[in-house]
């Protein structure tokens, strides 16, 4: 019996592109699409062109409004911090006034009762320090004597009636008020003068 002869495959040949494809296709990878002989990577078109310079426009954007955020974050946080700080100086300086009255009053009655000479120097010198550091707290006396009444610096505890002075003039301090940079720490307790009143007309 003859044996039959096996018929050799034709090989086709490729083209080197199509190699490169089959070999892509073998390993796994996407074949690399080329452009041109020396195989450089097609241009972008105006649309592509177009979506990044937008893209690159929204970042460029969401970073400047991150940046004013973060300076207006950096602001609040200074201001409440001051606040915060001035909230607990007034807390303290109103427990620690009380005792400034104290001194004033004490410093008065020895001036009025004839105080030991040992004595009234010492404790007007306590007041004087009392005094500079209120003040390096920037804490100052609200001037009231001989002022016109104003209910914002002033709360008044007696009205006397007297030509001397204007109507809604303060008299007196009964107790000192005192300011903390332009707020009011403790309004000052006063008494303030009112006309008097006309005697009523004797009936004929």
């Amino acid at each position: 019996m003859k044996r039959e002869r096996k018929k050799r495959p034709v090989r086709v040949p490729v083209s080197r592109r199509e190699k490169e494809k089959a070999n892509a296709r073998k390993a796994g990878k996407p074949g690399k699409e080329v452009s041109g002989a020396a195989g450089k990577p097609a241009p972008a078109n105006a649309a592509d062109i177009e979506k990044k310079a937008q893209e690159y426009d929204e970042l460029l954007d969401t970073l400047q409004r991150l940046k004013a955020e973060y300076a207006n974050y950096q602001k609040r946080t200074e201001r409440e911090r001051g606040e915060f700080r001035e909230q607990c100086v007034r807390e303290i300086l109103l427990k620690v006034l009380p005792v400034l009255d104290n001194i004033e009053r004490a410093v008065d009655a020895a001036k009025q009762h004839g105080g030991t000479e040992e004595l009234l120097p010492g404790v007007e010198l306590i007041l004087k320090q009392f005094r500079q550091v209120l003040a390096l707290e920037g804490v100052r006396p609200i001037e009231s004597k001989g002022e016109k009444f104003n209910p914002r610096y002033h709360d008044a505890l007696l009205v006397q009636e007297t030509d001397e002075v204007p109507p809604e003039t303060v008299i007196s301090e009964v107790e000192r008020g005192y300011m903390i940079s332009d707020k009011v720490l403790r309004a000052a307790k006063v008494s303030v003068s009112r006309r008097p009143k006309e005697p009523p007309e004797r009936a004929e």
